[in-house]
């Protein structure tokens, strides 16, 4: 008996699937379907598909069942092709038992807010199934609606139209077909989703380069070869999540990098132009103080203010910390650079310090490196030996004290009156720079000794 004339022949050998039971792998028979069964076949290419829905179908209208086929254009004229060339003829009664629906369009009517909706699910998908089983026969119902979700990459949705399809399942009696394209599942991200489709049916029928495999050895050793593919991938899985947690980790780091660095670029600009603007100050005074000739005595004192902003410029660029935002720079480090600079053109007199540190952002402590050097050229100046400069702090407070052994201050003294003595520069940059108070007066032992006390919210240097 040949094909066209006994099509349950081909159904029942219909390459694709096998019976597990069996070392042999034998082709399944389409017939014996479980009313409820829902399973899920994978496949790798349309044609193994075709065969197979044609063999399931075929075989469900060849014993008087309804079925039901909700698929793609495409799928749908291949199954038709297929099933005319197995003979079902599809022209008489098997025609009247046989619905085929568009995937896209069926799945258009439940569908709301990218999910499926399980109301409208049953009014629209359950009344059609309710509709196929009013004759009382048995149900086939091929669906690939899942699959189209699944591809457009709606994950969840397609595993919630899985369970709904099951919920259907307990309200009418009916088998259904599902499947999924083995391109789709190409990623480790799927290997949890892909559990969850196997857990929703009651049989999984693997993709055809399986199931054509014939003896047990073969399909032991695919299994094997399988088991040590998905070995490797876990582990480079885990290598590559390590890589793209160092990546990140050091991407951070680049990140943080580059705000210092624009932070850093900011602050030497601003820095830059405030020492600019002292500089052009400076002259300024100079200008104001003698416009026919400036005295030697006073190109030294610009020059060594000059210095001055160059070794706070240093500090800060060169060896300062970022505590915050506003970089730090260190009193002690600022004034033990500054001072022999100051100590050279002194003759012989020398300076005596004690210096407490304390950490002070840049503007602060380029107002107290240019405001020692003016007091330290001071006292050179009226004193005839050594020269005191002394950092004491308590608390958020600093005092800054330059002492000299000469014959100290006139009891008239007025800091406004002594314009030609730097101490002009001084009072001005206190008070504008540190907010702080100056102090002039004589000491018991003899000589003079000013004193700038300001505040200050910085942390201390270590």
């Amino acid at each position: 008996m040949d094909l066209m004339t006994n099509p349950l022949t081909y159904l029942q050998t219909s390459p694709g699937l096998h019976d597990a039971g069996s070392t042999s792998a034998p082709r399944i028979d389409w017939r014996e379907m479980d009313a409820r069964d829902h399973f899920v076949q994978f496949y790798e290419k349309d044609s193994s598909l075709i065969n197979s829905v044609a063999g399931y179908i075929g075989a469900g209208l060849s014993v008087g069942d309804e079925c039901i086929v909700i698929a793609t254009a495409a799928h749908r004229a291949a199954l038709e092709t297929e099933l005319d060339s197995l003979g079902i003829d599809r022209t008489n009664v098997h025609r009247r038992r046989l619905l085929t629906l568009d995937a896209a369009e069926t799945l258009s009517l439940f569908m709301r807010d990218n999910a499926p909706d399980p109301t409208l699910f049953r009014q629209s998908i359950g009344r059609i199934v309710e509709k196929a089983g009013a004759a009382g026969r048995p149900i086939r119902a091929f669906g690939e609606m899942v699959a189209l979700l699944w591809a457009d990459g709606n994950h969840a949705a397609a595993i919630r139209l899985e369970e709904l399809w099951n919920d259907l399942a307990k309200k009418h009696s009916f088998a259904l077909f599902c499947a999924y394209s083995m391109d789709g599942f190409q990623s480790e991200t799927h290997a949890h989703p892909f559990g969850k489709i196997c857990s929703h049916h009651t049989r999984v029928i693997p993709a055809e380069s399986y199931a054509a495999l014939y003896s047990l050895d073969d399909r032991l050793r695919e299994i094997s070869g399988l088991q040590q593919k998905a070995r490797a991938l876990e582990v480079e899985v885990e290598r590559r999540k390590q890589a793209e947690t160092a990546l990140e980790v050091r991407l951070v780091e680049i990140e943080g990098l580059n705000a210092r660095l624009k932070r850093a670029v900011t602050e030497t600009h601003h820095r830059v132009k405030n020492n600019l603007q002292f500089i052009s100050a400076l002259v300024e005074m100079q200008k104001m103080t003698d416009r026919e000739s400036v005295p030697m005595s006073e190109l030294v004192r610009l020059g060594q203010n000059i210095q001055a902003l160059g070794v706070i410029h240093d500090i800060l660029t060169v060896k300062s910390r970022e505590d915050t935002e506003t970089q730090l720079a260190s009193v002690k480090a600022v004034l033990e650079q500054l001072l022999p600079l100051l100590e050279g053109t002194l003759g012989n007199r020398s300076i005596t310090a004690s210096i407490e540190d304390v950490a002070l952002p840049g503007k602060q402590a380029t107002a107290v490196a240019l405001i020692a050097n003016e007091l330290v050229s001071n006292a050179g100046k009226h004193g005839s030996e050594s020269i005191e400069i002394s950092v004491t702090t308590e608390g958020s407070t600093v005092c800054l004290a330059v002492c000299d052994d000469g014959p100290g201050f006139p009891d008239d003294f007025d800091p406004e009156s002594y314009a030609h003595t730097g101490l002009d520069l001084v009072e001005n940059i206190a008070r504008l720079d540190l907010g702080a108070t100056t102090s002039y007066r004589n000491r018991a032992t003899g000589g003079a000794r000013v004193s700038i006390i300001f505040s200050h919210t910085a942390a201390a240097a270590p």
